[in-house]
C-alpha cells in the first residue's frame, strides 16, 4: 500500500486479467529520483472467495522490485476507506463501514496479503473449538479463572467454588450479558 503512489504498478503482468502492451515510451520516477519506463497496462479482481475489488489501469513497469498499490486509486475506485493501525490495515465498505478485508502486517510495509481460498477456514472448523476458547475470544472469564481463589476477598473461597462450579455448565458472564434491564425508563 502505498499512500504517495498515483497508480497501481507490478513487475509482472502474470496475474492480470487482462493486459495491454503499450510501447508508449512513458516513464514513472521512481523514490531515487531515476526514470524506469512503462511496458503496459492491466485489470485485476480479486478471485472468488474474497471481494470484488477492482484494481484498474496497473502500470506493469518489469524493473520495480515491489508491486504498489495506490491508496487513492484503490479507495476511489472500490468505493472503500482504509484504516491503518500497527498491525495492518481493514479495507471498509464506505458507506456501511463494515470490514471488507483484513491484511496484518509485521514488517516495515503495508502488504497486500491474501490466502488462497484452500487456506481459507471453513465453517466446520470451528466446531473444534473449546468452550473456554470461546468465552475468552468474547473476553469472558474462563474455567481457569473461576477456579483460581482470589486471595483479597474474605468470601473468595465460598464465591469461587460456586462459580466453579456453574462455569462447568455454563458460562456466568453469559447469563450476566443476557439479562435485560427490567426498568423501562423514559423522558
Amino acid at each position: 500500500m502505498d499512500t504517495g503512489a498515483t497508480s497501481h504498478m507490478s513487475n509482472s503482468p502474470g496475474n492480470f486479467s487482462s493486459y495491454v502492451n503499450k510501447g508508449l515510451y512513458r516513464n514513472i520516477i521512481v523514490g531515487n529520483g531515476s526514470k524506469v519506463p512503462i511496458q503496459g497496462t492491466g485489470h485485476y479482481t480479486l478471485p472468488h472467495p474474497f471481494p470484488p475489488l477492482h484494481l484498474s489501469n496497473i502500470l506493469h513497469v518489469p524493473s520495480l522490485i515491489k508491486n504498489l498499490l495506490s491508496v487513492r486509486r484503490l479507495t476511489t475506485d472500490n468505493n472503500v476507506s482504509i484504516e491503518f493501525d500497527p498491525f495492518g490495515f481493514d479495507v471498509k465498505d464506505f458507506q456501511t463501514r463494515t470490514p471488507i478485508l483484513r491484511c496484518n502486517s509485521t514488517g516495515d510495509l503495508y502488504p497486500l496479503t491474501l490466502k488462497s481460498s484452500s487456506q481459507l477456514t471453513s465453517p466446520s472448523a470451528f466446531a473444534s473449538i473449546t468452550q473456554d476458547l470461546w468465552h475468552h475470544r468474547l473476553g469472558h472469564p474462563g474455567h481457569s479463572t473461576t477456579n483460581t481463589p482470589n486471595k483479597w476477598s474474605r468470601t473468595a473461597k465460598h464465591s469461587s467454588n460456586n462459580i466453579a462450579s456453574n462455569a462447568r455448565s455454563s458460562c456466568p458472564q453469559i447469563h450476566f450479558d443476557k439479562q435485560v434491564n427490567a426498568y423501562n425508563i423514559t423522558a
